[in-house]
């Protein structure tokens, strides 16, 4: 009998590494995250503090990601994944050290995730954030 492997079901992949919201309230895009292979991703945006002589996130700003999907690795060309492709997606991230989740099945093979301000009147946010993308449903699954 053969063990289940977890790495055979799923593979993980980053859209973006950090960006700090230091002095912006412009919505920022996320890498592209490529699916080849795989039927669905579970995105997760954390939020966490940018330290030094700013250590909060400003009251009242949070964030979301708005969810793109195109056939080439260009943000531009991208388009809005439509409602009914997203199966789950929880509310903003508000506070430092915190993720809010999303799940996808995409028609397009790239999904790109954008750092949306729930607030963007309010004061710049004093943020790093990432988006890890982790795959799943691959289209060649083991048996065994």
């Amino acid at each position: 009998m053969s063990q289940f492997d977890l790495g055979q079901q799923s593979n993980v992949q980053y859209g973006h590494v950090t960006f700090a919201a230091q002095s912006t309230n412009t919505n920022v895009n996320s890498q592209a995250i490529d699916t080849a292979g795989y039927a669905g991703v579970a995105l997760a945006l954390v939020l966490g503090e940018i330290g030094g002589g700013n250590t909060t996130i400003n009251t009242g700003n949070g964030f979301k990601l708005a969810l793109y999907e195109g056939d080439t690795a260009t943000r531009s060309a991208a388009t809005a994944v439509a409602a009914n492709r997203i199966v789950n997606a929880t509310d903003e991230a508000t506070a430092e050290n915190t993720v809010a989740y999303y799940s996808v099945a995409p028609t397009k093979r790239y999904v790109f995730g954008e750092f949306t301000k729930t607030n963007a009147a309010a004061a710049a946010t004093n943020a790093n954030f990432a988006v890890i993308g982790v795959l799943g449903f691959p289209n060649d699954a083991p048996t065994s």
